[in-house]
């Protein structure tokens, strides 16, 4: 049984696992000490190199990614904020908006009493 559990574990993880542990594996089953735990400490040894290995690789491809939405993002929002007018600006066209429109008001209003009255020249 453990002849068979290290000719598995050589064959898939040939190039993955460290030949020193395969070969440390191989001393203890012969001599008869636990060959679980040595099993078991090339089996974590494996998956933490893996799990290292593609997590690199992935977090660096994420964050190539999200700092190009963000760059893309503050250049939408840098040409935005460069179109918009200025708040004084708004403010005082508003209230230039009112005054015309109150004149007029005021001038629309006399000159319909002027024309209703009859006293039009």
């Amino acid at each position: 049984e453990c002849r068979k559990e290290v000719g598995r574990l050589n064959e898939k993880v040939n190039s993955k696992v460290d030949f020193t542990e395969v070969e440390g594996l191989k001393i203890a089953c012969a001599t008869g000490s636990d060959w679980r735990n040595a099993v078991s400490d090339i089996s974590i040894n494996l998956r933490r190199e893996i799990a290292d290995k593609a997590n690199r690789e992935e977090m660096i491809a994420y964050i190539r990614r999200e700092v190009d939405s963000l760059t893309e993002n503050l250049a939408t929002t840098q040409s935005t904020v460069d179109t918009k007018c200025d708040t004084a600006v708004v403010n005082q066209t508003i209230a230039d908006l009112e005054s015309v429109t109150r004149k007029f008001g005021e001038a629309h209003s006399e000159g319909r009493w002027l024309w209703r009255s009859g006293k039009v020249c």
